[in-house]
């Protein structure tokens, strides 16, 4: 199984997994996939339940086993999402490189998927992500393999959403002395508006030209605070 929007950066092994690793795996992806489907046609709050069960062949009743509410799904794809664009930019030695990677891949997506994109901005911002980790189950080793195939060092690509991914980038571009020792925090605060202020001001144009436009915004940001100085 491969979730469609995911890259796959080498074959799928599954030897190593239980049966019951690989069923739970593959239904709470297929959860997933259904959702993606039908985003291409409604929001998601439109999207019942039941329809999803249907289209991945999961009883209603256990839908709840893999996700405590239906927007749940949208942070487990996050989770996938920050996995994707770590191991996309994998071998990327500096902080700043790293970032602008990132962000050039959300733009990609973005405008492939302009359904997807909105839906994650209105999820990102109406939804407490750290406060929903602690209910929606952590990735499988067995998940991450369904989706990128078995990749070297997978074990060590944590999924840390879009401020660890952020966060991960400026504490790297701090010690390699890309940047200069600044609040982190405030620092976080606008690289992070640049993730959703750009993204919002072109989600009436369905994102096109998003990946040029954060690569402008970003120049900024840095520039301001320090790199280069």
């Amino acid at each position: 199984m491969q979730t469609t929007v995911f890259q796959r950066y080498a074959e799928e092994d599954l030897s190593e997994f239980s049966v019951r690793d690989i069923k739970y795996a593959r239904a709470r992806l297929g959860l997933l996939d259904a959702l993606l489907e039908e985003l291409q046609h409604s929001p998601i709050h439109q999207i019942r339940v039941r329809d999803l069960c249907r289209r991945a062949e999961v009883s209603e009743s256990a839908f709840f086993n893999y996700y405590p509410q239906k927007d749940d799904l949208l942070f487990l794809f996050v989770r996938l999402w920050s996995i994707d664009a770590a191991l996309f930019n994998r071998s990327t030695p500096s902080g700043l490189e790293m970032l602008r990677g990132f962000y050039n891949y959300t733009g990609r997506i973005a405008e492939q998927h302009p359904y997807l994109m909105k839906e994650l901005l209105s999820y990102q911002a109406r939804t407490d992500i750290p406060g929903r980790a602690q209910f929606v189950p952590p990735l499988r080793p067995c998940e991450k393999v369904m989706v990128f195939g078995r990749v070297p060092g997978m074990e060590d690509i944590s999924d840390l959403g879009i401020r660890g991914l952020i966060q991960l980038g400026l504490t790297d571009a701090i010690r390699q002395g890309e940047l200069p020792a600044i609040d982190l925090e405030q620092a976080m605060i606008s690289v992070g508006s640049v993730f959703f202020g750009v993204a919002g001001l072109l989600a009436s144009r369905d994102f096109q030209g998003l990946p040029e436009a954060y690569a402008r915004s970003l120049r900024i940001v840095f520039s301001g605070l320090g790199a280069g100085s």
